[in-house]
């Protein structure tokens, strides 16, 4: 109805707005450096009334200072911070992407950003480091998604690429509204189709998933030992690709959607040794 449009009209403004609370806060970082020319000058925004309102938040924010303090010590490259920035403005308008390129161009935009950025606070700054970070950024970003299917299901929203949903004929109804299967019913023969055609497509992305961190656990022996912390977000990707394959790529498993259950806890835990191991290693 009418009061669930003003709802999401005003959550998305909400987002542009800090979105662009971000953008003022990097630009504000680089306002006196244009270093390798894609640094651009500081430049108030549009609605320049809400930049002067929100500048003393911007220099008390933890993470702002952080990031200044950083760039200042190893000079962060501005346009990863832009890059994510720009990716996730233009995700608050994306309701399900068209192609898995799409999707992993999303992903190498957000999450391999941030390990590009980890990488040159290592001071590592190479490119063997950078194919590993491209490659488990691309995973992380599929990863992502899988995670998201049940939430973004509750705006309206399918995380999982239009081409991978036709390939497997997967009904968007069944995403969308999908069956309780919680309360001891059973699947009608219908849903009971329609959720192993979900399972073949997310079978399909979690192959490609894997096939990108395979390719950076071959690569990794390359990257700088001091930089190896930076590649740990694959340890959490390869966590819950291992779970997903137990669950026999059933996104809607309890084991996967429960957080309070023992299997989840022992997920947690194993998860946590996973990390401990990978950062006194240097190996995920």
């Amino acid at each position: 109805g009418g009061g669930g449009d003003m709802g999401e009209m005003d959550a998305t403004l909400a987002s542009r707005l800090r979105m662009q609370w971000w953008r003022d806060a990097v630009a504000e970082m680089y306002k006196d450096e244009g270093d390798d020319g894609n640094d651009k000058p500081f430049e108030p925004s549009s609605a320049g009334f809400l930049s002067q309102t929100y500048s003393a938040s911007r220099k008390h924010n933890p993470i702002v200072r952080e990031l200044t303090r950083a760039s200042e010590e190893v000079n962060l490259t501005r346009r990863f911070l832009d890059r994510m920035i720009d990716a996730r403005e233009h995700d608050l308008d994306v309701s399900q992407y068209d192609t898995m390129r799409d999707l992993v161009h999303y992903g190498e935009a957000t999450s391999s950003s941030q390990i590009y950025l980890a990488l040159e606070c290592c001071n590592v700054r190479e490119g063997n480091a950078d194919g590993v970070a491209s490659r488990i950024g691309a995973s992380v970003g599929i990863i992502t998604a899988l995670r998201s299917l049940v939430y973004r299901a509750n705006f309206g929203e399918i995380a999982i690429p239009a081409e991978i949903i036709t390939k497997h004929d997967v009904p968007a109804q069944f995403l969308l509204n999908p069956p309780d299967r919680f309360n001891g019913s059973e699947l009608s023969p219908q849903e009971e189709v329609a959720n192993e055609a979900l399972k073949a497509a997310v079978r399909e992305m979690t192959h490609l998933a894997g096939a990108y961190l395979s390719e950076a656990r071959k690569m990794q022996g390359g990257v700088p030992k001091e930089g190896r912390s930076a590649l740990l977000p694959a340890v959490g990707a390869l966590s819950y690709l291992t779970k997903l394959n137990s669950v026999g790529y059933d996104l809607f498993h309890e084991d996967l959607i429960a957080q309070d259950g023992l299997s989840s806890r022992l997920g947690r835990l194993g998860n946590t040794f996973s990390l401990t191991r990978a950062w006194l290693t240097g190996v995920f």
